[in-house]
């Protein structure tokens, strides 16, 4: 399974566009019919939306807040047929998440079937104090009680960890900024994509392959490196 609740929204599904439909209206909404006294109303419209943005857990959130106010600042000549659409709306995004929430909801975490148990008890029995990790693999990681450097969290990793991160999936395996970004973390091992510069920069310096799944989500191997004998 992949954790998929702390996923930001995918823009480029065809679902997820639709329910973008709905923070526009609500928007446009407030602005036509805006109030002095509105402005709490507002904020907590910004606070759903905003949610939504930073993970997908809060899509219910978003869904339920909008179209309150879309409802609200309906014109007041015979909206009924209105509310009719915007209720059908609702209730069929409302019975589609829940749906769909149900169906990959395992042990209190909102996830999707791929990833493997046994490659997970391997690395959280090896990997030492300090583990790297690619971000996609965060959360699977956090599951199963493992350590881990960074996941697809934003708030709290932003600034120094966010900024290394990035910064070394842009350079070269074999840069000497590679090597100092192992200096400064001291890491103790390695659960990487096989393909990734990362990978190619730990084979190179000592850190063996211990095992490996294929990751369907990522579509290659995740591979758990570290040094013979370190621990």
């Amino acid at each position: 399974m992949q954790i998929s609740e702390w996923w930001s929204p995918d823009f480029k599904d065809p679902m997820i566009m639709v329910f973008g439909l709905l923070p526009m209206l609500a928007g446009a909404a407030c602005m036509l019919r805006y109030k002095k006294n509105q402005v709490f109303e507002v904020v907590l419209l910004l606070a759903a939306d905003l949610l939504f943005l930073r993970s997908v857990r809060f899509e219910l959130i978003m869904l339920m807040a909008n179209t309150l106010v879309v409802c609200k600042h309906l014109p007041p000549r015979k909206p009924e047929k209105i509310y009719a659409v915007i209720w059908a709306y609702f209730s069929i995004m409302s019975v589609f998440l829940i749906a769909s929430c149900m169906a990959v909801f395992e042990k209190g975490v909102q996830t999707k079937e791929n990833i493997s148990e046994d490659f997970y008890a391997a690395v959280k029995a090896k990997c030492g104090e300090r583990p790297y990790n690619c971000y996609n693999l965060g959360q699977e990681m956090a599951y199963f009680g493992i350590s881990c450097f960074i996941d697809s969290r934003y708030y709290p990793y932003r600034g120094e960890i966010m900024d290394d991160y990035n910064h070394v999936m842009r350079v070269d395996s074999q840069s000497q900024e590679m090597e100092q970004f192992q200096e400064k973390y001291g890491f103790t091992s390695y659960v990487v994509p096989e393909n990734s510069a990362v990978y190619y920069y730990a084979i190179h310096h000592g850190f063996s392959e211990e095992c490996r799944y294929t990751n369907n989500m990522l579509e290659t191997d995740i591979v758990f490196l570290k040094k013979p004998g370190s621990f």
